[in-house]
């Protein structure tokens, strides 16, 4: 996971990726794939996208659904 430090700014991190990804699920379900090909011109590869979506999750800031493989915003 890139977290800030000496070689990742916090605009290079996956916090620094939160804003882009809660804005859109903020608004509106998604499925993962629909939310990627929406928000991956923020991101460097797909699993930089996965990480940032793990921490959210982590967080309590998104939650899935399984069953409809639906990603929404859990507040």
């Amino acid at each position: 996971m890139k977290l800030p430090n000496k070689l990742f700014t916090v605009k290079e991190s996956c916090i620094g990726k939160f804003p882009q990804v809660l804005d859109i699920v903020q608004k509106r379900t998604l499925s993962v794939l629909r939310l990627y090909e929406i928000t991956k011109k923020y991101f460097s590869s797909a699993s930089d996208f996965v990480e940032t979506l793990d921490a959210l999750f982590y967080l309590g800031k998104i939650t899935l659904n399984e069953k409809s493989e639906v990603i929404y915003n859990a507040e």
